[in-house]
């Protein structure tokens, strides 16, 4: 997974938080 935030800082400059790419697999768990 990976992506971002859309963000508004206290001055009201819009940024985003950039989210870095991340498994959400846990090793040898089935679903």
């Amino acid at each position: 997974m990976q992506g971002s935030y859309q963000m508004l800082a206290e001055d009201g400059h819009r940024f985003d938080a950039v989210i870095a790419p991340f498994r959400l697999a846990v090793p040898g768990a089935l679903h």
